[in-house]
């Protein structure tokens, strides 16, 4: 069977309403009377935000990159790896899991879906491992990185696939310090790990975690400032932000300027907030929900402070 092998796209396209005058449809008119929006640069469905040898790097579909602590300035990154890229993870290498179709001449319903996990080396994308059964990755807050298949988490480290860790189970997706989580929303301040379980906040050490805030939406992902003090929580419904004090955390905030109306009602995929100044720089990644919202907004936003006043814009 003579076989091909295709990269998926970085993000189907999906119907969506125009509106003169805006570009990003009518919901944005209002917005864009206010602030000019940018064009966006980081397009696709963003599922990954990571810090790795003094560079930010976000993944969906493809890898951008930029330095931290400055304005925009975000490209494609000058290498990536083959395939559509579905997650990066950052410990003593920087990791990316792939997927690729491999396309029968004869018959679709022989396609086949491979997945692939790589590192970086020097400035080049090197294959680690292939398999059509599905793996996952994750990092330990840029610390170290693990892999997941065959039912088991396994650690990375050199380029290579390391020890099975047996603190974890099959459906860990997440991890700090010892800790494995079956959540996808995990962080830390450095003593308390914060978790997101639903819509709730839970907080603690990892073996004992206690309920704290209900920010009132499913929570999807989650960033510690220590510049503030602040959680930043992406939700299935936009995202909030809230205060960490003795380390517990406080009641949901919303986070101010045109938050509400560029993220308000879309998906957040990943969220970052950067860790070194006072007032941060806090990206988020939205995601359409349905056909009106459509795909033209999904990508990266980030609000500088300083900047516009700290509103949202297009990265």
């Amino acid at each position: 069977m003579k076989a091909k092998k295709i990269l998926l796209p970085a993000a189907a396209l999906v119907l969506f309403f125009s509106c003169e005058g805006s570009t990003y449809g009518p919901f944005f008119k209002d917005i864009e009377k206010e602030i000019e929006l940018e064009e966006l640069t980081v397009k696709g469905n963003i599922m990954s935000i990571v810090e790795y040898d003094g560079t930010l790097y976000a993944g969906g579909g493809v890898i951008y990159s930029k330095n931290p602590g400055v304005v925009g300035g975000w490209s494609r990154a000058s290498s990536n790896p083959d395939g559509r890229v579905i997650r990066l993870a950052a410990g003593d290498k920087l990791y990316a899991l792939t997927e690729t179709i491999v396309l029968s001449d004869n018959n679709s319903d022989n396609d086949e879906l491979w997945y692939c996990l790589w590192y970086l080396n020097g400035g080049s994308w090197v294959k680690i491992r292939e398999s059509q059964a599905a793996m996952g990755l994750f990092d330990n807050g840029s610390a170290a990185a693990y892999v997941t298949y065959d039912s088991k988490v396994y650690s990375l480290s050199g380029g290579a696939v390391g020890d099975e860790q047996s603190g974890a189970n099959a459906q860990s997706v997440s991890a700090w310090g010892s800790y494995f989580s079956t959540y996808p929303a995990l962080c830390s301040n450095g003593s308390v790990i914060f978790e997101g379980r639903g819509s709730v906040i839970y907080y603690g050490n990892g073996t004992s975690m206690t309920a704290g805030t209900d920010v009132s939406n499913a929570i999807t992902c989650i960033s510690y400032c220590a510049g503030d003090g602040y959680l930043y929580v992406g939700t299935e419904t936009g995202a909030k932000k809230v205060h960490v004090s003795g380390g517990v955390p406080g009641g949901a905030e919303d986070l101010g300027m045109n938050a509400d109306a560029v993220l308000g009602s879309y998906k957040i995929s990943a969220i970052y907030a950067e860790t070194r100044p006072a007032s941060p720089t806090v990206y988020a990644a939205i995601v359409g929900k349905s056909s009106w919202q459509g795909s033209k907004k999904n990508g990266l936003w980030a609000s500088y402070a300083g900047t516009d006043s700290g509103n949202w814009n297009a990265e």
